[in-house]
């Protein structure tokens, strides 16, 4: 039988941690209920634990339960039916409280659970049909006033919009009787009361807010009433008032700078009522409006006075007003007038100088306001608009009526003082207008209504058509405009529309960009600009000095007129396939060959659409007669003098200032010249007389009348022989010729003055140097390069110019030994070395100034520069032209055997070029050799 396993207890017999000991049993106990205690404890905590599982399932459910319920009762508040029947909101709420309850009942895990849940969620019903009725009952009275306002409201209208009357009459009963049929079931009898009693109250404040908005300032005095809508407040009368002040407040402001307006234009104002203003303005702007108003309310004649009278009876007119203002008044309010007239004085002079037209239309009360009402009525709309016609009578009725305008508005202007030749015709805004128009036309590219646009200035404005365009210039029409119509169908003026186009400039830009490649140094728009001004720069400078005091606008108009002619240049490079520096040259000269320069002026070719260079020396004679004749005739006034008061004496230094100092320039809107006096800060002044005309006549003044008089000036005192038609514009002007009485020839015939021809020869060869000079000699072949010896040579014509002697023996030495050679002739080649020298040293120094040496320490040498590198190249290179004058001239540097070239050739850089700084025949036969084998 086998052994029964022992084993040796490895434990302890402690008890172990959270076990019961020591259980004690009475002897009367069993095991059972021993235990029974410990049973009991167990249950009851399970039971606890499971209710409040319980609870928390049943509260989520709950919780649940109610978000989605709030939806019900939004649904409710928002439907029109429910919202305001409590019958169907609660159908519908417990209907969807089953729903929702049975929902989440079925959710439930446990029978208690949904116990527990259903009751709380009926609960929740009962408190949600408790809100709703109560916000069904606000909804509903809600709806009630509503219902009420509106219908309210729909009968104030119709008693407002009824012009019978018969609903305004019936007013307050119809609104008794909506108050007592909507409200007597709803409030309380007194409540029923206060609202009937307010009736005529909400009546008059109708009343009283469409009074003040359609009439407020007679609402605003029929408030003083009491009687005037006896029911309201005193607060609601005060607010009616306020009210009323803030509508005629501005109204009064506006009215006051109205009438202040008419009156310091001299117009007779509209009525102002200060009455009014008192009341309504604050004080400070009230007592300010009635100190003014005792200055200026007789001051309107006196005013227009000022402001309309001729420039000749202004000074004695002016005197006596302020003469009367003190005789008239206290010495205060004397004092105030003056004040007050010195105004309309400086308005006047402002206004003639800013904007003329503008003024002459605020403040002209007769002949050109009607003109201005007739051209209007034509037009069948405001000024600016353009007309609305199409047919051709009446398109002309509109323009026969805009040159009557403009002849009105020249005559106006002469008579305040202006000069002819500062005509406007056109106001400033108008003017603005006009060119905004033309631009904006040419950034679309339309040529053909950029045409139109300038041609409809000949119809609208006739003989003054120049000086309208002149206007436009100052306002910033683009140059093209202005040339297209003045240089007629030249080639230029056919290009001057297209460059006026952004699109056309645009292109021209990236032309010149394009057409470069990967040049260095590119040659770019200001270049180029550049090129166009030193080729213009006699014309440049006569337009620099063509103004009158004011020389504020010459310079934005020759950048114009110069950015132009650049853009024509780049047009010539890209159609004409030219390099840089000819069609700068070409585009120069083909605007410059329309007008004929003197010193102080320029004459056009083309005037008024006509050829007029036949007649370009009649008017350089015409105008030395006047100036060397018939100034005194003249009568001019003296410029007024800060320091000088005699008249006599201030006179007689006006006609020796216009003897030294007269000169006659452009008039500014160059149709032709005005005579006046360079003043002692550079600036041109016009001479005037005594009526403020102008010594000034037009290029096709056909006449022999001295301006600003009827007698006539002899032309005989200019001309050795009978004259033909000095004005013949190409047969387009019949002169009636008179005999002629020979006094005297009045040109200089002095042998040595160069003819106009010979100018421009010379002109030409100096060019044609400098451009040789540039690429040939300096090498450099650069714009500045041209600019600085175009500088240096101008130089040459200043008082005490002097070329050394040793330099003028060298000169004549090296041209007659190079005499022919490549071409060149003798004078060619002293008046070349001349300018050479004039150019790289100015005869200053024969060492070359700077601080980086040419080649190691040696610098170039003598007046004219020699670089020991090109001397050497020279003498190797170019041995035929080094002939027997050559040799027989430097005889003496041959050596062992050797020509006086080879010599030269075989010394040290060193000793050639001291040689070249002490012997000027030698470096003036080295540029010479230069000159005739490489110049062109």
């Amino acid at each position: 039988m086998p052994k029964i396993p022992t084993f040796t207890a490895q434990g302890s017999i402690e008890q172990l941690a959270g076990t019961t000991s020591k259980i004690k049993m009475e002897l009367d106990q069993n095991i059972a209920s021993a235990l029974a205690p410990a049973t009991e404890a167990i249950v009851d905590y399970r039971i606890k634990e499971t209710n409040a599982q319980d609870q928390a399932e049943a509260l989520k459910l709950e919780n649940d339960y109610i978000t989605d319920f709030i939806k019900v009762s939004e649904n409710i508040n928002s439907d029109e039916v429910m919202s305001v029947n409590k019958d169907a909101a609660n159908r519908y709420l417990k209907n969807q409280s089953n729903i929702l309850i049975n929902k989440y009942k079925s959710l439930a895990t446990n029978n208690n659970v949904g116990i527990k849940f259903e009751n709380y969620a009926l609960a929740e019903t009962q408190k949600s049909i408790f809100r709703t009725d109560k916000q069904i009952s606000k909804n509903i009275l809600t709806n009630l006033f509503a219902g009420y306002n509106k219908q309210k409201e729909l009968l104030l209208i119709t008693a407002d919009t009824d012009e019978s009357g018969i609903a305004k009459g019936t007013l307050k009963t119809d609104l008794e009787k909506l108050t007592i049929d909507t409200f007597t079931s709803q409030v309380s009898a007194p409540e029923l009361k206060i609202m009937l009693d307010s009736i005529p109250v909400e009546i008059d404040l109708m009343d009283g807010n469409k009074n003040v908005i359609q009439q407020p300032r007679k609402t605003f005095y029929a408030l003083k009433n009491k009687n005037y809508l006896p029911n309201l407040t005193l607060e609601q009368r005060q607010k009616l008032k306020e009210k009323a002040i803030t509508i005629i407040r501005p109204q009064i402001t506006t009215e006051w700078e109205n009438y202040t307006a008419s009156v310091m234009a001299g117009k007779e104002p509209p009525v102002f009522d200060m009455k009014l203003a008192t009341e309504i303005m604050t004080k400070p702007v009230a007592d300010k409006m009635l100190q003014e108003e005792s200055i200026i309310k007789d001051t309107v004649i006196n005013n227009n006075l000022i402001l309309t009278s001729s420039a000749k009876d202004l000074n004695e007119l002016y005197k006596n007003i302020i003469d009367e203002s003190y005789e008239s008044n206290t010495e205060l309010k004397g004092q105030a007038l003056e004040q007050h007239y010195q105004t309309i004085l400086k308005k006047r002079e402002d206004g003639l100088n800013k904007d003329p037209i503008n003024f002459i239309l605020q403040t002209n009360n007769s002949e050109i306001a009607n003109l201005v009402s007739e051209l209007e009525n034509l037009k069948g709309t405001s000024v600016g608009s353009g007309p609305v016609f199409d047919s051709g009578a009446e398109a002309l009725a509109i323009s026969q009526k805009n040159i009557e305008l403009a002849s009105a508005l020249a005559s106006e202007q002469t008579k305040l003082g202006i000069p002819e030749s500062q005509h406007r015709f056109m106001t400033n805004e108008q003017a603005t207008g006009f060119v905004n128009s033309y631009i904006a036309l040419a950034e679309k590219g339309n040529q053909q209504d950029m045409q139109t646009l300038m041609l409809s200035l000949g119809n609208d404005y006739g003989i003054y058509e120049s000086k309208v365009i002149a206007q436009l210039k100052t306002s910033g029409l683009p140059e093209g405009a202005e040339i297209a119509l003045s240089l007629g169908n030249s080639e230029l003026a056919v290009e001057a529309l297209a460059l006026d186009t952004k699109q056309e400039k645009d292109s021209l830009k990236d032309f010149l960009e394009r057409s470069q490649g990967n040049v260095v140094n590119k040659i770019k728009f200001n270049d180029i600009k550049i090129m166009i001004s030193e080729e213009m720069k006699d014309f440049e400078a006569i337009l620099r000095k063509n103004v009158p005091l004011d020389s504020s606008g010459t310079l934005p108009e020759i950048d114009k007129l110069m950015e132009f002619l650049t853009y024509a240049a780049i047009n010539r490079m890209y159609g004409k396939d030219m390099n840089a520096e000819n069609a700068a040259e070409s585009a120069a000269n083909t605007f410059m060959q329309n007008f004929h320069l003197e010193d102080t002026y320029f004459i056009p070719k083309i005037y008024d659409g006509q050829d007029i260079s036949a007649s370009v020396d009649g008017i350089i004679d015409k105008a030395n007669v006047l100036k060397d004749y018939y100034l005194p005739e003249f009568n001019a006034v003296a410029f007024k003098s800060a320091t000088e008061r005699d008249e006599a004496l201030l006179t007689n230094k006006m006609k020796s200032q216009m003897q030294t100092n007269g000169q006659w320039r452009n008039t500014p809107d160059g149709e032709g010249l005005v005579f006046g006096i360079v003043l002692a800060n550079g600036s041109f002044a016009p001479v005037v007389n005594e009526k403020g005309e102008e010594l000034a006549f037009k290029f096709n003044d056909t006449t022999y009348t001295i301006p600003g008089t009827s007698e006539n000036f002899n032309m005989n005192l200019k001309y050795n022989e009978d004259v033909e038609n000095v004005y013949a514009m190409g047969g387009a002007i019949k002169v009636d010729l008179e005999p002629i009485v020979v006094k005297e020839n009045l040109k200089s015939t002095n042998a040595e003055e160069l003819t106009v021809a010979e100018k421009k020869e010379d002109k030409k060869k100096t060019k044609n140097l400098i451009k040789n000079w540039n690429k040939y000699y300096q090498t450099d072949d650069s714009i500045i390069g041209s600019i600085k010896a175009k500088e240096r040579l101008k130089r040459m014509n200043e008082p005490g110019y002097k070329i050394p002697n040793d330099a003028i023996s060298a000169i004549e030495n090296a041209a007659t030994n190079f005499d022919g050679d490549g071409g060149f002739s003798k004078k060619y080649l002293i008046d070349s070395l001349t300018k050479i020298g004039q150019i790289e040293t100015q005869y200053e120094t024969k060492i070359q100034r700077g601080s980086n040496p040419e080649i190691e320490n040696f610098y170039a040498r003598s007046y004219w520069q020699i670089e020991v590198d090109t001397a050497k190249d020279i003498l190797k290179n170019s041995t035929p032209v080094f002939g027997n004058n050559f040799e027989s001239t430097f005889f003496n540097y041959a050596k062992n055997g050797n020509t006086a070239r080879q010599s030269l050739l075989n010394l040290s850089d060193r000793d050639l070029v001291n040689l070249l700084e002490k012997d000027d025949k030698l470096a003036a036969n080295i540029a010479a050799a230069l000159v005739v084998t490489r110049f062109k």
